[in-house]
């Protein structure tokens, strides 16, 4: 800085650090602040790591001021006077001796954000929560991880901490692609003594042959060598065999050697992507040596991934329709389990495997939904579907090609889609792990992605599940459901802007069920909404409808208006609330508005009222200020108008609102009928009540201001 004077923001990053989300996060966090740096915040369990210093210099930020400066100057002889790799009382490293900044510079800054160098010695405390591309710190942005200690070991493995896979396997792929570009630009063909993996295995659309002679008749051609079908058209090709490669010699014979060469780099420390997060995935599962059935195994080539990559190893079962691929698997393994079996019909008794794993093969199953309900039924506790390639939203598109040199079948669902069936078939997605990339945007015309989705049964299951789907459920969700907002931050859940239509098939639903969000929306777009709801319902399906009370919050308003003006304390007090609740969250100009400044201030003569109507919520927030868990409340003053606008963008606002009168006309209009006002454990769907979405696990009503109203679809 004395150098360049330009500078006026200097930041100091380690090297092992990943960034989930936008650094200007963290800038933010800084404010004007002079000097900023990171704490440990050391869980109990990691406390033992204390010696090494209350601070972590993954980020360390100075301002070009004179505060700024001199610590920098301060820093910088401390480390030049003795900076060496080991604790001492009061020094280690260059890290220790940002214990005495706090009580030596006024304007620094302590990062507290728990999504900031957030590490394995500060996170067991916090849920980790994933989404399509966003990771959460118990509801916190994970803006960046320090990744201590990865190390790459000398049989080409990676030591990592016992870490959630879902946080490692991204970095991890890219340093290996950052090491492969590094020896691609500079001509590098060794590092550390080991070979530099190609990515030339990475399969792709244009990359794969022609459908040649063998294509069936009717459909589309599409690039690739692709071909387009109806689902009548895919089912007259398999029924005529026109599509029954994976039946061929040849095509098992070819599979099998392109596999041998994927195995040999995985031997030798190189695992392509899709198979290192397979045992990730069982790894991460936790079961000492699981029994595990590999649906669609083909030539046998993940159970020596099972094998090599999981300590322990597994109990393997594979199965394959093909007695192609079985013969030529009991050939290379004789002491492997294979057995010719139909996924959509599995020779095994009910809950007979810890994990059901779906290595690809669900894409080349026509009878797929039989093959979800069937691996349900046989999971005793887990099942993987990997390297699912998925449209966002439609229905499925059937496709054939030709693979290894023969004709077979590919169906492209939709995540929607899929999240239906497998909610039907009573199974819960509780993790989304990244997969190598299978990009059919040049055959589809739109952008799909590959996920490994890792389930578990909801409970015990005789039958098929009705259909239930739960629109802007945010953190309040069953499982059981199928569950969409516009974000996510729970594998649970879909993200999805529902405002681009619902992404399902028409009459697919048994009950469709929002709570507090139509209210969000501005009253021209209710009824093409609501229109979509009714669209996938099935007929005799059931719309269940919360929303805020208009005529209820009217009514209170005028009762506690006309006390007040008789001059009743109480009512004065009523009046209040009323007032805030009538008007706060159509015209509030930032988050929390005027109800999160009553609540922390709230009179006691008020505080029964005010929890009567809005529960539980407000309960809470109203204990920790009383507590002074709660910080004061920032200051008030006149926000600039881009702020005004950005934050009413955000959702939180109330744009229109509803009373049983103009709910159940909108209900009408879309073709719904028996509109009728229920009450939180009332429904015509029988077992409503026990997913406990109006209510809360004692039977108290979750938002007592609420207006519940139903509609069915005849």
């Amino acid at each position: 800085m004395d150098t360049r004077p330009g500078i006026d923001f200097l930041t100091y990053l380690d090297a092992d650090l990943w960034f989930f989300d936008d650094p200007e996060l963290v800038f933010k966090e800084i404010g004007d602040a002079s000097i900023a740096i990171t704490p440990h915040r050391l869980t109990p369990k990691m406390q033992y790591l204390a010696r090494f210093g209350k601070y972590n210099v993954g980020w360390v930020s100075w301002r070009n001021d004179e505060e700024g400066r001199r610590c920098l100057r301060d820093y910088r002889a401390d480390c030049l006077d003795w900076c060496f790799d080991r604790p001492e009382s009061n020094r280690f490293a260059d890290q220790k001796y940002l214990d005495k900044w706090p009580s030596t510079y006024a304007n620094l800054r302590i990062l507290d954000h728990p999504g900031i160098n957030a590490a394995e010695w500060n996170v067991d405390v916090y849920d980790l929560i994933f989404d399509e591309d966003r990771v959460s710190l118990s509801g916190h942005p994970l803006i960046f991880w320090h990744f201590q200690g990865v190390k790459k070991k000398e049989d080409g493995t990676w030591k990592v901490p016992g870490m959630e896979f879902q946080i490692y396997t991204p970095y991890l792929n890219a340093l290996e692609d950052a090491r492969d570009l590094l020896a691609a630009k500079f001509d590098i063909t060794e590092f550390d003594k080991r070979d530099i993996r190609r990515d030339a295995d990475k399969p792709r659309a244009s990359d794969l042959s022609g459908m040649g002679d063998h294509r069936p008749g009717g459909g589309k051609d599409l690039p690739g060598g692709y071909r387009r079908l109806t689902e009548a058209e895919a089912r007259q090709a398999v029924a005529q065999g026109a599509v029954d490669g994976w039946h061929w010699e040849k095509v098992a014979q070819a599979q099998a050697q392109a596999y041998a060469t994927l195995i040999e780099d995985m031997k030798r420390g190189r695992p392509r992507r899709d198979l290192a997060t397979a045992a990730e995935v069982v790894k991460a599962l936790g079961l000492s040596r699981p029994s595990l059935l590999d649906v669609g195994c083909g030539s046998g080539y993940y159970r020596s991934v099972f094998d090599h990559l999981v300590p322990g190893g597994v109990e393997y079962q594979g199965i394959d329709y093909s007695p192609a691929m079985i013969a030529l698997a009991r050939e290379q393994d004789p002491n492997g389990a294979f057995t010719v079996a139909d996924a959509a019909n599995l020779p095994y008794a009910t809950n007979s495997f810890d994990i059901v794993f779906n290595g690809v093969s669900l894409m080349h199953i026509l009878d797929f939904e039989a093959a979800i309900q069937e691996a349900a039924r046989v999971a005793r506790r887990y099942v993987v579907f990997h390297t699912a390639v998925l449209r966002q939203g439609g229905e499925a598109i059937f496709l054939t090609k030709d693979a290894y040199g023969g004709p077979v079948v590919e169906v492209v669902l939709s995540e929607a889609e899929l999240r239906r069936l497998l909610s039907e078939a009573g199974l819960a997605v509780i993790g989304i792990a990244p997969s190598i990339e299978y990009d059919l945007s040049a055959v589809l015309g739109e952008r799909t992605a590959t996920k490994t989705l890792i389930c578990a049964p909801v409970d015990a299951m005789t039958q098929r599940r009705p259909s239930l789907l739960n629109l802007g459920c945010g953190g309040h969700f069953h499982p059981a459901w199928v569950n969409i907002d516009i974000q996510s931050h729970h594998p649970g859940v879909m993200a999805y802007d529902i405002l681009n239509g619902l992404p399902f098939p028409d009459a697919v639903f048994d009950m469709v069920y929002h709570s507090h969000m139509l209210e969000h929306l501005p009253g021209w777009q209710a009824e093409p909404f609501m229109a979509e709801c009714a669209r996938v319902l099935k007929p005799g399906g059931i719309l269940r409808v919360a929303i805020p009370d208009l005529e209820t919050i009217c009514r209170l308003y005028l009762e506690s208006l006309s006390g007040a003006l008789d001059g009743d304390r109480a009512a004065e007090h009523r009046y209040d609330w009323m007032l805030i609740e009538l008007i706060d969250q159509i015209s509030r100009v930032e988050s929390g508005g005027e109800m999160a400044r009553y609540w922390r201030e709230v009179p006691p003569e008020g505080e029964r009222f005010v929890i009567e109507r809005v529960g539980d919520i407000a309960a809470s927030v109203i204990a920790a200020a009383k507590e002074g868990r709660l910080p004061p409340a920032a200051p008030r003053r006149v926000i600039p108008v881009e702020e005004v606008v950005h934050f009413r963008k955000q959702g939180e606002v109330h744009q229109w609102m509803y009373d049983r009168f103009s709910l159940g006309r909108l209900m009408r209009r879309v073709g719904l009928e028996d509109a009728r006002v229920v009450d939180a454990t009332e429904s015509a769907h029988l077992g409503f009540a026990r997913f406990r979405l109006d209510t809360d696990q004692s039977g108290q009503v979750r938002k007592p201001d609420s207006l519940f109203m139903e509609a069915v679809r005849r």
